[in-house]
C-alpha cells in the first residue's frame, strides 16, 4: 500500500468560482475542491474558539483530490495572505483528516485572483458579536473580510487619517457592489452605519485606521459641526515673542491654523472654516499686554446630527461655551439634552464675542 486515501471513502464539495465571487466555507468533514477561471486566491479566517495554529490541520493540494501534491495549509494562506505567495492554482482541494470544529464560523473564502481588485493583504475575522478592526496599509493596500447573516454597525472613529479612504463593499469587491466610501471629509456625516451583506469587505488605500463593528447599534453618536466665522479684531501686539494660535479641527484633523506676531498680522476679513472644535492660544511669555477680541459667529443646517442607522438623521440644539487658562483659550461645542426636528435651514445662529483681558507672567 502506498498509504494514499481512497477518494471514493470521502465526501466532496465543489465550489466553481467567477471572476468576481467571493464565496466562503465553513468547517465541513468533506474535501472541498475549489474552481477558480484563472488563479484560486485563498482566505484563511481567525479561529473563532481556536488557536491559530489549528490551521495547519487543514491541508492543501492541487487540483481535485487530495491524492494529489500538498502545497500548504491554511495556517500558510492565513500567515501569508499577500497574493504573490497566496495563489494556488487554478484549482485546489482543502480537507482536515480528524475530527471537524462543530461551529458554523466562516473558516476559509476561495475567490479568483481577478476579484481582488488592488488588494495586496487580505484578512478574515470572525465577529461575534463584535470586533475590532485593524487595517494598516502603510506599505500596501489592506483588506478585512467578516462572514455573518448579521447585521453589523461601523461605529465612529477617534482619529481617521486625513489622506485615506476607507471603501465598504457587500459580496463583491467593485463599483456595483460599493456601499461607501469613508473619508476625513465625510466621516462625521457617514458613520455610524449599518453594513447588511453576509460578506462584507472593508478596504483601506493607504495609512492605519482602528475602529469597531457590533451587532448592536449605538444608543447614537453625536458629531457637532459647525461653520465658525471668526475675525481678529484687536490684538495687542507689545513683547517681541508674543503670539496669537488659532486651529480648528474636523474629526479629530486640524483643518485650519493661524498663528499670529509681529510682522505676520490677521487677515482683515472673517475667516469661515467647518469643523467640530476651536482652539485659541494667546501667548506674552511674561510681556504686559492688553490681551485680544476675537468676533465668533458659529451658524450652520442641522449643527447637531445624531445619525441612526435605521431611522436616519435627528438634530438637537447646540451651545457654545469658552474656557479661559493663563496660557491658552479652548472653545468646545456641547449639546443640549432636548432635541428638535431636522430642518433645511439655519437652526440657529450663535454669537459668541469672548475678550481676552489679561496678564500673563510666565
Amino acid at each position: 500500500m502506498d498509504g494514499r486515501m481512497n477518494p471514493q471513502t470521502i465526501c466532496k464539495r465543489e465550489i466553481a468560482l467567477t471572476s468576481s465571487d467571493l464565496i466562503p466555507s465553513t468547517a465541513t468533514p468533506c474535501a472541498t475542491t475549489i474552481t477558480a477561471p484563472k488563479a484560486v486566491r485563498l482566505v484563511a479566517f481567525e479561529p473563532h474558539d481556536l488557536s491559530i495554529s489549528s490551521l495547519r490541520l487543514w491541508l492543501i493540494f492541487e487540483g481535485d483530490s487530495i491524492n494529489n501534491k500538498y502545497i500548504g495549509n491554511l495556517y500558510d494562506a492565513y500567515s501569508t495572505s499577500s497574493a504573490s505567495f497566496n495563489t494556488w492554482g487554478k484549482q485546489v482541494t482543502i480537507y482536515k483528516f480528524n475530527e471537524i470544529p462543530q461551529n458554523n464560523h466562516s473558516l476559509f473564502l476561495g475567490m479568483d485572483v481577478q476579484a481582488s481588485g488592488i488588494v495586496k493583504y487580505f484578512r478574515g475575522l470572525v465577529c461575534s458579536p463584535y470586533c475590532q478592526i485593524n487595517l494598516d496599509s502603510t506599505y500596501a493596500v489592506n483588506a478585512l473580510i467578516t462572514v455573518s447573516n448579521d447585521i453589523y454597525y461601523l461605529g465612529k472613529f477617534k482619529h481617521f487619517p486625513t489622506d485615506s479612504n476607507l471603501k465598504i463593499y457587500e459580496g463583491q469587491i467593485n463599483d456595483d457592489h460599493l456601499l461607501a466610501t469613508v473619508n476625513s471629509s465625510n466621516v462625521l456625516q457617514t458613520l455610524p452605519m449599518a453594513v447588511k451583506s453576509s460578506i462584507k469587505i472593508y478596504v483601506l488605500d493607504k495609512e492605519k485606521i482602528n475602529m469597531y463593528l457590533d451587532t448592536n447599534p449605538d444608543d447614537g453618536d453625536v458629531y457637532t459641526l459647525v461653520n465658525f466665522n471668526f475675525n481678529l479684531t484687536y490684538f495687542d501686539l507689545s513683547g517681541p515673542s508674543t503670539t496669537l494660535k488659532i486651529s480648528v479641527y474636523r474629526a479629530g484633523n486640524e483643518v485650519f491654523y493661524g498663528k499670529y506676531y509681529q510682522g505676520n498680522y490677521p487677515p482683515s476679513t472673517p475667516i469661515k472654516v467647518l469643523g467640530d472644535s476651536l482652539t485659541v492660544n494667546y501667548r506674552t511669555y511674561g510681556t504686559a499686554t492688553k490681551g485680544f477680541r476675537v468676533d465668533l459667529l458659529c451658524t450652520g443646517e442641522d449643527q447637531t446630527s445624531t445619525i441612526d442607522p435605521v431611522k436616519g438623521p435627528t438634530t438637537s440644539g447646540i451651545t457654545t461655551t469658552n474656557q479661559f487658562s493663563p496660557s491658552s483659550t479652548r472653545l468646545t461645542t456641547e449639546k443640549y439634552d432636548t432635541t428638535t426636528k431636522a430642518s433645511n435651514r439655519l437652526i440657529s445662529n450663535i454669537l459668541l464675542i469672548f475678550i481676552g483681558m489679561f496678564l500673563i507672567l510666565w
